[in-house]
């Protein structure tokens, strides 16, 4: 075992989609599905870049609480104000027959809206992936934001965040 890596060091979920990480220091990285290079060697806010920042470490001492990420999407729902391809592979929640549902955006066209790959509902707040895939192309006025990553609640089931689900709810009754 290496002496230099924490006994307790976290994983980052979602790791296999990363495609481009930036380093900014010793505790804080970004990253998105989709690399660009555009403002190289500096950063650029293309395919909405995701930030992580670790727990300070000490490399003299073992860490004596978890690293765990802290994302921007941690934050809660949030408006989708314009359509671009920075939004693919995002989360956010639609609007199907007057129902809410989260899926991961798949493809965006400006005027056509979004194809979004849903959960399936089972109860109030409650969703899992169906054995088919259910990808269709929402209306800009069927995507009521993103929002954060489902949780678990058991090894199929997952739901929004309450207070996330909350907002839904209070702008699709």
């Amino acid at each position: 075992m290496d002496v230099h890596v924490p006994s307790e060091l976290q994983t980052i979920r979602g790791t296999m989609k990363i495609h481009q990480i930036t380093s900014h220091s010793p505790s804080q990285m970004s990253w998105r599905i989709l690399s660009c290079f555009c403002s190289a060697p500096n950063d650029c806010n293309c395919f909405t870049p995701e930030m992580v920042r670790f727990q300070p470490w000490d490399e003299a001492s073992t860490p004596t609480t978890s690293t765990l990420p802290v994302t921007s999407q941690d934050q809660g729902l949030q408006p989708i104000l314009d359509l671009h391809e920075g939004l693919i592979g995002q989360w956010c929640a639609v609007v199907y027959d007057g129902d809410a549902y989260p899926g991961i955006i798949q493809d965006v066209e400006l005027y056509s809206g979004a194809q979004v790959k849903t959960m399936t509902g089972i109860g109030i707040n409650r969703f899992y992936w169906p054995l088919r895939d259910d990808v269709i192309w929402y209306q800009p006025m069927d995507i009521i934001g993103l929002i954060p990553e489902p949780v678990p609640v058991t090894k199929r089931h997952k739901e929004i965040k309450t207070e996330v689900w909350k907002e839904i709810c209070k702008i699709w009754p």
